[in-house]
């Protein structure tokens, strides 16, 4: 967002000599990884079995 969402920032020191905007985007960013980090590891995880899955029915075929 380019404009803060709680104007209560507005008022309170910068931290880092950032401005509220930047703060508030750095504070979503790191709010944002982790939580994709979850579908990031399924995703791997689900990969990996279907790939050792292809790999086991190609040595049977074999």
């Amino acid at each position: 967002s380019k404009d803060v969402l709680y104007t209560f920032y507005l008022n309170s020191p910068g931290h880092f000599g950032w401005n509220p905007v930047a703060d508030q985007s750095t504070g979503g960013l790191l709010m944002w990884i982790p939580g994709n980090l979850v579908y990031l590891a399924t995703m791997m995880v689900l990969f990996f079995k279907w790939f050792n899955e292809e790999e086991r029915k190609s040595r049977r075929s074999q």
